[in-house]
């Protein structure tokens, strides 16, 4: 389960607990949350409520306005109005609060309809005021949970009010106004609202003679509070440095050292005419969030865009912005700042008619979620509002970056106006402005952020932010070529870059925080590639690196007897220098690589060819017994310094590490040279091997499996024990779809002693064996599924809520034709989005459907 599932898993839990709530006088009181939830605020001071008039009128869409979503801490609330309201949008024209939930700014609507907020998971102890309701305005309060059913409301007002007040303390509290309208100083026309909860939707209805009233901010108790220490994943290994990445002048996005300021270019966008910007980092799921900057028309340009760093592919996550109710302006998506945070990405909107700064608008940062599974952005809410300039030509605040960790978003403020340039600190949970550290000038740039949450102040130098309006020492970000690094940072975020790690089992890299570790190094590799990954995978037949395992071709056999164990090596060594080559042989089989079992030589430059070297164990005795395995490890850097064979793990620079599965044997008079499995076609395998110095030897079984640990023999050629070096095919016309493993059994002509070849790995695409069918979509009363099968066999059946969860799990037989399931257990769950799961042959088939009522 991801961490963002566990974490709408816990939350689903949680808000089906009952919660106590007192609300006895007529001053408002905030009670405590229930365990699992804290107070969290919607506060329209730092909050823009969009409206269609004035500079935001061709921006923001009546839809826009009407149906809003903002964040009140981890949960999202929708706020919707219809078209016989209008609004201002949020002021402090009305001041009267005393005695009120609200303070600061609140929300201004004119005339009568339904106003409703609707929260994505229930909220408890929802509070909330409502300001002028005078002159014969009618408000009645309604709320309801997650199943509809509705909930008690409590409604009051402060002392001396003049709202006659009915109905509080049922599902249905009324205020009526009388015929005398307040000033807006005045607290006199307000009612509280309090709803103990679990609340899902709440409805103010107003009514009567029709003007003006405002709505304060929403404090409710919400499960879950924004994690701590959330980048501690992405920690450097021990030894390795401390990165973060950044995009220059240039359309490259580059790795930096935070230390010494070295950056290195690690992927280039051409589609982009100048610049990329707005980068925000997931370092869980491998995946950088981007936009491309300085286009010729940048109001038009509104997508968001993603390179996924596991298949090192670029695409579009949004092609416009505007789909999920986040509007733009003359900038589009350009020139503003962005950080991934709790699974969630957070994208700054530029506001301002730069260069006049005369919009009178604000700039705005929205979270934008993803659904679980298929990481497609579905949503989006304001977090974070501030006036981008005064209205007047007067800036006051420019995008530059911005950085969030533990709850608390940082802001790079910078801009054109000095006096504005400022870092300013604001909590998400309360949305409050902690604090805003003005810098007397000095330009804040952007920003990245590190696994133990060092922010960093990024530009054409590196420095640490203090916290505290102030950065440490700089130092000059530097690069060996034009797209490593060139002029200014225009954005930066947190990374630890993919390297290369050995793959046997977890024994051999005792400290999870030092396995052997490589990073990339294009001059200088074993074998024709070089393997790169985020973290290491330990795997029992040391093959989770597949095909990049490619410096040894053959494994030689340990024998059982007193005996020399040679491993050819193939080696790239382009960088100019000597380069060292180390090797580790784990003889006693104690699941650990010894000082004593390494080998290490020197290797020369040997330019854009493969070289070969042979690292030897002489004369060795293994205690293990015929049938065992143990494990081989090759590590190669540069220089003739740095390890030794006390090093067989831990971090290098460069270079490149592999590991491998060694087979304990009674040698049989038979040199296995090669061994190799190739898929033909997509259609069957071709099995290839050559040997020297047969004899006596029986016949050669070739084996098959589909998880490297159980094996199937799939046929068998004898063996013609003829001199010199023989070539073997064998095709293997049946082949397993997905993924295969191939290895040789060769046993003598008395059947009495064996070997096994190097395991192979191959992978045949999975062709679509099934089709699945559920009539009728939506779901009505029954789940009725129907499964055309072109194989017979088993399946397995899951049904999966939208959060994950299952609920319905089974197992059939599969006939070829179709088969025919229907499964009552649908009439109980909940209208919504569902997804069914077919598991036969290794292979899921999903198909999404929905369940109405």
């Amino acid at each position: 389960m991801t961490q963002k599932l566990l974490k709408k898993y816990l939350q689903a839990i949680k808000k089906t607990l009952a919660i106590i709530f007192v609300f006895a006088s007529a001053t408002p009181s905030y009670s405590q949350c229930i365990a699992g939830s804290n107070t969290a605020n919607l506060n329209w001071d730092n909050l823009d409520y969009l409206v269609t008039t004035g500079n935001y009128s061709g921006f923001v869409t009546a839809a826009m306005s009407q149906t809003q979503a903002f964040a009140i801490g981890v949960n999202r609330v929708a706020v919707f109005y219809p078209a016989t309201i209008t609004t201002v949008g949020e002021n402090t024209v009305h001041t009267g609060e005393a005695g009120s939930f609200g303070t600061g700014a609140d929300v201004q609507y004119n005339a009568n309809g339904n106003i409703t907020f609707t929260f994505d998971n229930e909220v408890n102890n929802l509070q909330f005021s409502l300001y002028d309701i005078d002159n014969q305005q009618r408000v009645n309060v309604t709320a309801v949970d997650a199943l509809g059913l509705p909930l008690i409301i409590t409604m009051t007002k402060p002392a001396g009010g003049t709202v006659a007040i009915t109905g509080s303390g049922t599902i249905n509290a009324q205020g009526q106004a009388p015929a005398v309208a307040q000033a807006n100083t005045s607290n006199l026309a307000t009612v509280n609202v309090a709803i103990t909860g679990p609340v899902k939707t709440v409805t103010v209805a107003i009514s009567g003679v029709a003007g003006d009233f405002w709505l304060s901010d929403l404090t409710a108790c919400v499960v879950g509070l924004f994690p701590n220490n959330y980048f501690i994943a992405s920690r450097p290994f021990t030894g390795q440095p401390t990165y973060v990445i950044g995009t220059s002048d240039t359309n490259t996005v580059s790795l930096i050292n935070t230390a010494t300021g070295q950056a290195k270019m690690i992927f280039q966008d051409a589609t982009s005419p100048r610049y990329i910007n707005g980068l925000g980092y997931d370092h869980l799921e491998h995946n950088l969030y981007y936009v491309i900057d300085f286009t010729s028309n940048p109001a038009i340009n509104k997508t968001i865009k993603r390179f996924d760093f596991d298949s090192e592919t670029m695409s579009v996550l949004v092609p416009n912005v505007n789909t999920l109710g986040i509007p733009t302006f003359n900038r589009g998506v350009e020139s503003a700042g962005c950080a991934f945070y709790d699974n969630d990405l957070y994208f700054g909107v530029e506001g301002n008619l730069t260069p006049a700064n005369n919009g009178g608008r604000e700039t705005i940062i929205w979270r934008i979620e993803f659904d679980v599974p298929g990481g497609n952005a579905i949503k989006a809410c304001q977090v974070y509002a501030t006036p981008s300039d005064n209205g007047s030509g007067t800036s006051l605040h420019d995008w530059n970056d911005f950085t969030i960790a533990d709850g608390l978003l940082v802001d790079f403020a910078g801009s054109p106006n000095a006096a504005a340039r400022r870092y300013t600190h604001y909590d998400l949970q309360t949305q409050q402005i902690v604090n805003n550290y003005y810098t007397g000038g000095a330009t804040p740039r952007q920003a990245g952020i590190t696994w133990d949450n060092t922010r960093y102040w990024v530009y054409n130098q590196i420095a640490v932010y203090n916290m505290n309006g102030t950065t440490g020492p700089t130092t000059n970000i530097t690069g060996a070529t034009v797209l490593d690094w060139t002029g200014f940072c225009g954005d930066a975020t947190g990374f630890r870059p993919k390297s290369d790690f050995g793959d046997a089992p977890a024994s051999y890299d005792t400290d999870p925080l030092a396995p052997a570790l490589h990073e990339k190094d294009t001059a200088l590799h074993l074998g024709l590639t070089w393997d790169q990954e985020f973290n290491k995978t330990a795997s029992f037949n040391a093959d989770a690196d597949g095909a990049d395992e490619d410096a040894i071709s053959t494994v030689q056999v340990l024998d059982t007897a007193l005996t020399n164990f040679n491993a050819s090596i193939t080696i790239y060594n382009n960088t100019g220098a000597n380069a060292t080559l180390a090797g580790w042989l784990d003889i006693n089989g104690n699941g650990a690589f010894e000082p004593g079992e390494g080998r290490i030589l020197t290797v020369p430059h040997g330019g854009p060819t493969l070289i070969t070297r042979v690292l030897s164990w002489a004369n060795i005795n293994t205690p293990l017994s015929v049938g065992q395995k143990t494990y081989l490890r090759i590590r190669i850097i540069r220089g003739t310094t740095g390890m030794t064979t006390s090093t067989p793990s831990g971090y290098f620079s460069n270079g490149e590490v592999e590991d491998y599965q060694v087979f304990v044997e009674t040698l049989l008079p038979v040199n296995l040279l090669s061994f190799k499995a190739t898929p033909v076609n997509d259609q069957y395998v071709k099995l290839e091997w050559q040997t020297d110095e047969e004899a006596s030897v029986g016949n050669y079984e070739i084996q098959r499996s589909t998880d490297a640990i159980n094996w199937l023999p799939v046929g068998a050629v004898a063996a013609r024990n003829l001199p010199g070096v023989q070539d073997y095919t064998y095709n293997d016309n049946a082949p397993k779809r997905g993924r295969s493993y191939y290895r040789l059994r060769v046993i003598n002509n008395q059947g009495l002693n064996e070997k096994y070849s190097k395991i192979e790995t191959v992978e045949l695409s999975n062709r679509q064996l099934i089709t699945l069918g559920i009539a009728p979509n939506p779901v009505i009363d029954q789940l009725q599924i129907n499964i055309q099968s072109a194989v017979s066999g088993t399946a397995g059946i899951r049904v999966l809520d939208i959060k994950g969860r299952i609920l319905l799990q089974t197992k059939l037989t599969l006939n070829i034709g179709v088969t025919h399931l229907s499964f009552a257990e649908s009439s109980k769950w909940p209208p919504g989005t569902y997804f069914l799961v077919c598991d036969t042959e290794g292979v899921l088939y999903t198909e999404k459907f929905t369940v109405g009522k």
